[in-house]
């Protein structure tokens, strides 16, 4: 099979002539929201540039263990909390060799957020890919390339693992949300056991925008009898129709407990392999998609654009006022997203604190009943029980928080799901205000604002005891004979652990409450940015020059013509490419 990807010069001349012109009007109009799906289609453009098949999915849907089976390989971290981080492709490489006759082994390449690139191995990939390794992003990694002959069959594809969406660490939020313009081929991953929710919904609308193929991926389906799946897929089906996606879009099985060659091998020969086998064709159609999405937004802000153009200059001045009136001042929309996230933030802590209280009482008799058991058995003068007491206490409340903490996760999702909705409706209630101020003043209807934005990942609990005595009364063991007074500091022990367990729950929920706020913070600032370049775009377009009229007809009659030559997408062949 011949896997050769064309160059630049041997693209479409006519997507590239239509890429061009949009590509002027957005940097001419500076409309700045139109600027991460037209560097994606430049990107697609560009010598050998691979085609993204992303997997996408709420966090936990089982998207790294989808691609580890794919490659059959474990080089992606899994665990039982969310872990992926940042943006982790993969595609098809010989990986390094240490001797002529030694099999290829992947290889890893590390590209962070100041431009540096640091190759690593196999061995440290999770150092930058996993949150408990990598915090926070606290690394600055942009993204992770691993190469491998795993994939020699899908060349021309790079398969893409992005961290999960609709749990609570802002960044792993808007690495994925700003990489899905550059998004080909959408592999949705939905849990078989809670399928189709409000978020998967609202993933694929959002993807759909960006990408011609997606297909649904039921994970999770060794859950389910025969029956029960059935069901499940009628169920999704159904659903998928009701989102304007019932156009062959396919729906998969897949489990990585049970058959998994069986699924592996079905979801490369009912959709990889015949996308591999057509690299060309469906990088074309792919930018085509992506570039009737774009003609689509910019022949709306031209028609503003030509619309404020023929008017005289007194003319003009009043209609951006009348368009950018008061309703839509950047201030008024700053004090009503502000003043949103400050009641959305105050409420975290109190949110937390009593889900976490009832748990208190319970927790600590729990842990006195093991402390008395643990104790009868120990040994050693007061120094060593009470470091084995610390320790022994230190594991306990690891582990039981720990517990605790995932239970409290459904919460802290749902508040940060909230501020989501809250700030959307925000954003939605400021373009209908402009929307219904251009048609009043202009008789131009905006289209709805579209707010791609997903929170996502769980904290792990800080456990940190105390000290059992508040001096250093085992200094003195020597003078305390523990045969005679060991049930003494053993009592004392036990009556320690609801005192600890009530600080470490309290700083729990702490942990929880800020981790919510930066999330919620995170929704604020990207709500006001998104506000704030659909304003200044409106600005740009409504203080264009008379004289520039001509050239606007000129560049919405280029647009036109590109949004219907964009609309006319090839549908590749579904025969091998030899």
């Amino acid at each position: 099979m011949n896997f050769q990807r064309r160059a630049i010069g041997q693209t479409d001349a006519n997507s590239n002539a239509e890429l061009r012109g949009i590509g002027d009007v957005v940097e001419r109009f500076r409309l700045r929201n139109l600027e991460p799906s037209l560097t994606a289609c430049r990107e697609l453009v560009k010598e050998n540039a691979p085609l993204d098949v992303a997997v996408l999915g709420q966090f936990k849907s089982g998207k790294s263990s989808l691609l580890n089976a794919l490659v059959g390989d474990d080089l992606l971290p899994v665990g039982v909390v969310p872990v992926t981080t940042v943006v982790t492709r993969l595609s098809a490489g010989p990986g390094p060799l240490s001797m002529p006759d030694t099999p290829a082994v992947p290889s890893a390449v590390v590209t962070f957020l100041d431009g540096r690139v640091e190759p690593v191995s196999r061995a440290h990939i999770a150092d930058f890919v996993a949150e408990a390794r990598n915090p926070g992003n606290e690394r600055r990694v942009a993204c992770v390339d691993i190469a491998t002959p795993a994939l020699v069959e899908l060349g021309g594809l790079r398969l893409v693992d992005t961290p999960g969406l609709g749990s609570i660490l802002a960044q792993n939020t808007q690495s994925t949300q700003a990489w899905l313009p550059h998004v080909a081929v959408a592999l949705v991953l939905i849990s078989a056991d809670r399928p189709l929710s409000d978020e998967d919904r609202t993933l694929l609308a959002a993807v759909r925008t960006h990408a011609p193929r997606v297909a649904v991926i039921l994970s999770k389906s060794d859950l389910l009898s025969e029956e029960q799946y059935a069901e499940v897929e009628a169920f999704v089906r159904t659903g998928l129709k009701r989102q304007g996606l019932d156009d062959g879009t396919p729906v998969l099985r897949f489990s990585t407990r049970q058959e998994t060659p069986r699924w592996v091998e079905a979801l490369l020969q009912e959709l990889l392999l015949p996308v591999a086998r057509q690299v060309e064709a469906e990088r074309e159609r792919t930018l085509r998609h992506k570039l009737a999405a774009l003609a689509r937004a910019c022949r709306e802000y031209l028609s503003v654009a030509l619309r404020a153009a023929e008017r005289a200059d007194e003319q003009r001045a009043a209609l951006k006022t009348a368009v950018l009136n008061e309703a839509v001042r950047e201030s008024v929309i700053r004090d009503e997203l502000s003043l949103t996230a400050q009641r959305l933030i105050g409420a975290t802590r109190s949110a937390f604190e009593e889900r976490f209280k009832p748990r208190q009482a319970a927790l600590a008799d729990l842990l006195v009943r093991r402390a008395a058991d643990e104790l009868a058995g120990w040994r050693g003068n007061l120094a060593v029980q009470r470091q084995r007491f610390e320790d022994w206490l230190h594991a306990e409340l690891l582990r039981e928080l720990t517990a605790e903490s995932q239970t409290v996760s459904p919460l802290a999702r749902q508040l940060v799901d909230q501020a989501q909705e809250r700030f959307a409706r925000l954003v939605e209630a400021f373009r209908d205000r402009l929307s219904r101020n251009m048609d009043q003043a202009l008789g131009i209807k905006l289209s709805p604002l579209r707010w791609e934005t997903h929170p996502a990942n769980e904290v792990a609990p800080p456990i940190a005891v105390g000290k059992v005595f508040d001096i250093q009364i085992d200094l003195l063991w020597f003078l305390l004979p523990m045969p005679l007074l060991g049930r003494l500091f053993h009592g004392h022990f036990r009556r320690k652990i609801p005192w600890e367990v009530e600080k470490n729950l309290s700083r729990l929920a702490a942990d929880w409450s800020d981790a919510a706020r930066v999330a919620i913070a995170g929704l604020h600032q990207q709500a006001f940015a998104l506000v704030q370049a659909e304003i200044a775009a409106m600005n740009d377009v409504l203080s264009v020059q008379r004289d520039d009229a001509g050239v606007i007809r000129a560049e919405l009659s280029r647009i036109e013509h590109a949004a219907e030559a964009a609309g006319q997408t090839r549908k590749p062949a579904t025969e091998d490419a030899t």
